[in-house]
């Protein structure tokens, strides 16, 4: 490994741990890893007071947003599952679908594409992992594990 591998591989993991550690104060109620967030009653982009999943969560953490992760209404984009609020890296040029949250992930969290699947989608059918993810009904708790299991298992 490469001293700028290793130098972002310790990123990761101490990023990747930052967000564990914030998934374990969250409310159960207002957890939900199949969706990234919601809106409040002005239709603003809100993971605080609607039910959100991991990288939903990260996106209120100043660290992340400093790295220019923020949810965003979703916009109708073939990659949005109908969902209210997604992830997005604010000034970051995507490869295309107008950003995706994986390459969000994949900035903020250097991370592959598969691991950033891995990470944040429930019940992830990846064949390079040994374990799957937490199914879409997990607690916090639970993915706060399974990252900080991958982070464990994969090392610095």
């Amino acid at each position: 490994m490469t001293h700028k591998e290793r130098r972002d591989r310790e990123t990761s993991n101490r990023r990747l741990l930052k967000l564990a550690a914030k998934l374990r104060t969250v409310d159960k109620d207002h957890f939900r890893y199949s969706r990234w967030g919601g809106v409040n009653e002005s239709g603003v982009p809100d993971v605080c007071g609607t039910n959100g999943c991991a990288i939903g969560w990260a996106s209120t953490m100043p660290e992340f947003r400093r790295l220019g992760l923020r949810l965003v209404s979703g916009s109708g984009a073939k990659n949005d599952w109908d969902q209210p609020t997604y992830p997005r890296l604010a000034g970051y040029e995507t490869s295309g679908l107008e950003g995706t949250w994986d390459e969000a992930a994949m900035h903020v969290f250097k991370l592959s594409k598969d691991e950033a699947q891995f990470l944040f989608l429930p019940n992830d059918r990846s064949s390079s992992f040994v374990w799957k993810a937490p199914g879409p009904s997990a607690s916090p708790i639970a993915v706060a594990e399974h990252i900080e299991r991958f982070v464990a298992e994969r090392g610095s």
